[in-house]
This record gives C-alpha cells, sequence and structure tokens, in this order.
C-alpha cells in the first residue's frame, strides 16, 4: 500500500540548509548556478525522509516542486490499469519532478520511493525565480523533462529504444599517454556509427577526473558511474539503463559529474555498466583517457576491439610499446593508431612500425583546422562527418573495421593479407 508523500511548507532548520546547499551544490545543472543563488535554494529548500512505497506524485498531478534524490531510489513510471510501466529508475545525486521547471504542468507519470532514503525538495515558487534569473538552467530542466517524456512516449507506444536485448560491440579508445587525441577520435568514432545505427550508439565517459564528452556533445548528464554505486546494488543495472543522456541524438554515461568523485569509482563499476549498456545499445564506445590501470584493463577486457593511440615521438612509442606488452593476453584485440597532432613527427613511420614491432598502420593526418576550433573552444559537431579533414578519415576507419558486413571482412582480410593502410 502506497501512501502519497506530504511535503512541508516553509524553510528548514541551519542545520537542515546546509545540508540542502551541499546536495545542490553538486546536482546536476543546478551545480551551474552561482553560489549565491545555491544558498537562496538552500534556505527555502526541504529535507524530507522517503519511506519504500512512498509516492512522491501521481500521474496528472503537479509534482510540487523539483526534487533531488540525496539517497534511496525513485521509479518514474507509467500507471495504467494493467498496472504500472517503469520509465527510469533514478538513484542518489539526480533529479525527479522536472516537469516543474515547464510551469504549472501536470507530470504524465508518477514517481515512487523504491528504497527508502531522503530527497530535497525546491518549491515551484523557489525554482521559478531561479530559472528566471538564469535562463539557461530553465533550459537544461526544461530539455531533461523534455527528454524523459519522449522515453515515456516511445514506451508507452512499443517504441522503446531498448526494447529488445542486444549484444552491442564494445570499443575501447585509449592512448597510453597524455595529448593522444583520445576524446576526439572515441566522439568521431562514435557519432559516425549513430549516424548508420540512429539511437544505438552509446559513449562511456572515462575522462577523468573532469570528464569531457558532454561538454564538446552539448549533452547534459544527470547521474554518473560513481553516483551509481552509492544506490542499492540491486538497482544498479537498472539506473545504468535509464542514465543514459541523449541529448544529441547520440547516448552518454559519464563516470564522473564532478572531479572528487573519480575516487569513487571501480572496476566493478565499468564492467557492470559496459555489460548493462551491450544489451541496450549496438554499440558502446569508452573514451579511456586515464592512467589508473586497474580502471584501464576494467575496461580493455570488456571490450571487443581496443583502438590504441600514439604519435609520432618516442616518449609515446615507448609507451605504447610497454601497454602491448602489459596487455598481451588481449594484443588480438588491438587496432594501432597513429594520430598526428603536430604537422611532421619527430619520427617516421618505417621507424614506428620497426619499433613497435607492426606492419599494419592506421594513421589520421595533422588537421590544424580542428585544432584551432578545438583551441577556441566550439564544439564540433560528432554526428557530423564535416570539412574537417580529420572527421573523414574517421569514417574511412569507422566504415573499415566496424560497419561493414562479416562477409566482407572476411573476404577482404583473405585477399589482402597483412599491409599497411594509410587513411585521409
Amino acid at each position: 500500500m502506497t501512501e502519497v508523500l506530504r511535503l512541508a511548507g516553509g524553510g528548514g532548520s541551519a542545520i537542515d540548509s546546509r545540508s540542502a546547499l551541499i546536495a545542490i551544490a553538486a546536482a546536476p545543472i543546478l551545480d551551474q548556478l552561482p553560489a549565491t543563488e545555491q544558498r537562496r535554494l538552500a534556505r527555502a529548500a526541504v529535507p524530507r525522509d522517503i519511506r519504500r512505497g512512498e509516492v512522491l506524485f501521481r500521474a496528472g498531478e503537479v509534482s510540487g516542486g523539483l526534487h533531488l534524490v540525496r539517497s534511496g531510489v525513485v521509479e518514474i513510471r507509467l500507471e495504467g490499469e494493467a498496472g504500472h510501466v517503469p520509465i527510469a529508475v533514478i538513484g542518489p545525486g539526480d533529479l525527479v519532478g522536472v516537469s516543474a521547471a515547464a510551469g504549472d504542468v501536470a507530470a504524465p507519470w508518477s514517481a515512487v520511493a523504491l528504497e527508502s532514503g531522503e530527497v530535497i525538495t525546491i518549491s515551484p515558487v523557489a525554482l521559478d525565480a531561479a530559472v528566471s534569473a538564469y535562463p539557461e538552467v530553465g533550459q537544461h530542466l526544461t530539455s531533461l523533462f523534455e527528454r524523459r517524456r519522449r522515453w515515456a512516449q516511445a514506451i508507452e507506444s512499443n517504441r522503446a529504444p531498448f526494447s529488445s536485448p542486444k549484444n552491442g560491440r564494445v570499443i575501447a579508445v585509449h592512448s597510453p599517454r597524455g595529448g593522444g587525441g583520445t576524446t576526439t577520435v572515441a566522439l568521431g568514432i562514435a557519432g559516425i556509427l549513430a549516424q548508420d545505427r540512429p539511437q544505438q550508439v552509446v559513449v562511456v565517459d572515462l575522462s577523468l577526473p573532469f570528464g569531457r564528452c558532454a561538454y564538446w556533445t552539448r549533452s547534459t548528464p544527470t547521474t554518473s558511474l560513481a553516483r551509481i554505486e552509492q544506490a542499492p546494488s540491486r538497482y544498479r543495472d537498472d539506473i545504468v539503463a535509464s542514465a543514459v543522456s541523449m541529448d544529441s541524438g547520440l547516448g552518454l554515461l559519464p563516470a564522473v559529474l564532478r572531479p572528487e568523485e573519480a575516487d569513487l569509482l571501480t572496476p566493478e563499476a565499468i564492467t557492470r555498466a559496459v555489460q548493462v549498456l551491450r544489451r541496450e545499445f549496438e554499440f558502446v564506445v569508452i573514451d579511456v583517457s586515464l592512467d589508473l590501470l586497474g580502471l584501464v584493463r576494467a575496461a580493455c577486457q570488456r571490450a571487443d576491439d581496443i583502438v590504441t593511440l600514439t604519435t609520432p615521438d618516442f616518449p609515446s612509442l615507448r609507451d605504447t610499446s610497454a601497454f602491448l606488452d602489459w596487455m598481451e593476453s588481449l594484443r588480438h584485440r588491438v587496432r594501432l593508431l597513429l594520430n598526428h597532432p603536430a604537422r611532421a613527427g619527430a619520427v617516421g613511420s618505417r621507424a614506428i612500425r620497426r619499433t613497435l614491432a607492426i606492419e599494419e598502420l592506421a594513421e589520421l593526418p595533422h588537421d590544424e583546422e580542428l585544432v584551432r576550433a578545438s583551441g577556441r573552444g566550439e564544439r564540433w559537431p560528432p554526428l557530423e562527418v564535416s570539412s574537417f579533414r580529420l572527421t573523414r578519415s574517421l569514417e574511412s576507419l569507422t566504415q573499415h573495421l566496424f560497419l561493414r558486413q562479416p562477409e566482407e571482412a572476411e573476404t577482404e582480410k583473405a585477399a589482402a593479407g597483412r599491409r599497411r593502410w594509410i587513411l585521409g
């Protein structure tokens, strides 16, 4: 028997306000507000314990405010005569009741606590004042509401994007040395795959400790792998499946939303997330821009293909050679890719092949235009094969490695044998 959650009005105690401020400062989207506005929201916020089975709001009702889940688990569900259908499972650090940001709009779904915990509720009046002063925050909240509404409509009409189990292909993109272009290549590959498989490609952003993919894809994720680890273990798979942001048409799940969360990330969290996502998507691309060996190994062990980037200089080649030795048992999955971040490399291609003891080597050309655009902070569109020279080369690479039919790949392999090939 469920109980409707009754929220008290008025401000809380000084202790409650401090607790609310800590939560709001770390909350997705709300963390974009200046500190003065966060303090104002905290003074107006109402922390509240919730019990398993409590209803935060029902479908057809106004949500009563924006609810920040501080602990526990909340399910967003569609109600019907035959029972309810889950839309998403929301864990600690995420938001519920985002319809409050769209004005006096009734929620098309219900929100019910699956596990006891605490929510911090920001009243519609306080929220409206914040989004009026800072419209970008309101736009992000409204976009999140629209994203969940589209998802609910797809589920209701039996067109859910995650309706049938898959066995997706996992591609890890890694460079043993910083500055190799890992994020650029990972997003480029993912964007090109998404053109061929719309809504069926997700990027896992392991570019610790800050995360880069949300900025470059114009996405607004609301949770992370580190935060999902704070939820009860039996709900983590469902939260992972619900956590993917599809703002750009390309799915994104970050490892962290804030740098301090990096300490909470574990190899088990990466393994679990990849296992879940490969059942939901046709392609899972992992941006492995980190040097924590336990996390790197966890990502690479779950990958079908490991795209290893190196640059034409001896320090990078030395690290790449050491990485290949360290990953000896997975060497057959590695696809080496030579990236040229500068006009001319210090080491020629022949010396590189000799140093790495390989014959086949794919190369990405130097792209001065992309370097300048990135330096200016311009967010290049990963879902478009633009005029950038590098993205045209990545299109050829992606088509060659990941989008050919199996029979085409076998025919080419038998005919070509071992060779060196250059893209771009």
